[in-house]
């Protein structure tokens, strides 16, 4: 819109300044020819031709300055706003390019845990032995958070967790972080909003289909990340994250 309104300025400042030039050749004065009688030698006589505009010429060429002066101020507004908006822009652009490469430095970053999990449960290094004991996440189990729905037992291909949040109103998103108990690697699913009640339902999947059937899991809902930016959806960590809220560790089995 404003790059519009200063074409339309620009292209009317310009045919006011035609119009203007040309009232201001036929109104230059007019030198009548010397040695003629009944007059003076050398005077000037101001002549004013009407042309087709008649008596309204002085009229029209005031409007004319009128409409080149408004044109004009308007003119230089929208460049001076066209101008404001461009820096806004660059800024904005600059602002996502910045968060495109934070982002695939982060889904690098992911690749190689992804490839090192990998490594660990295909061959490169075999998994220990499941002593039955259960890894203790950093902090405390308020009873804030909690998993209600599944408590353990076995589980299937996509699974759906339920909770509760006792304060939904500073509390507006869960994760839930996947270990094998085996593995000393721990992914983060996608964020889970709390609703106004205090509820929460997710669908996580845990473990691959035949490939991890028996395998045990432990399942942990977080809230409220110490470092905003710890966590992330498919994110794979090197332990559990620290949180200032979160639940008491949930251990399934992969059916």
């Amino acid at each position: 819109m404003l790059s519009v309104c200063f074409r339309v300025s620009s292209a009317i400042v310009v045919i006011c300044t035609v119009l203007l030039g040309y009232f201001r050749i036929v109104q230059a004065p007019i030198r009548p020819p010397s040695g003629g009688g009944g007059g003076s030698e050398g005077t000037t006589e101001k002549k004013t031709p009407k042309l087709f505009l008649g008596d309204h010429f002085g009229k029209i060429h005031s409007l004319i300055w009128f409409v080149f002066f408004v044109a004009l101020l308007l003119n230089l507004c929208c460049g001076i706003l066209i101008s404001i908006n461009r820096d806004r822009l660059e800024q904005k652009v600059l602002e996502v390019i910045k968060a495109l490469q934070e982002k695939e430095e982060r889904v690098q970053q992911t690749g190689k845990r992804a490839l090192e999990m990998a490594n660990e449960l295909v061959g490169g290094k075999p998994l220990p032995k499941d002593d039955g004991k259960i890894s203790m996440p950093p902090g405390e189990a308020t009873g804030v958070l909690t998993i209600t729905e599944p408590t353990g037992g076995m589980i299937g291909d996509e699974t759906v967790f339920v909770g509760t949040c006792s304060n939904p109103r500073k509390t507006k998103t869960v994760w839930l972080v996947i270990r094998e108990r085996r593995s000393s690697l721990f992914i983060v699913s996608q964020p889970i909003p709390v609703k106004p009640d205090g509820t929460w339902t997710g669908t996580i999947l845990v473990g691959r289909e035949d490939l991890d059937a028996g395998r045990v899991y432990e399942i942990l809902a977080v809230a409220d990340p110490i470092d905003p930016d710890t966590l992330h959806v498919a994110d794979i960590l090197g332990a559990w994250p620290e949180t200032r809220l979160r639940s008491d560790v949930v251990t399934v089995t992969r059916r």
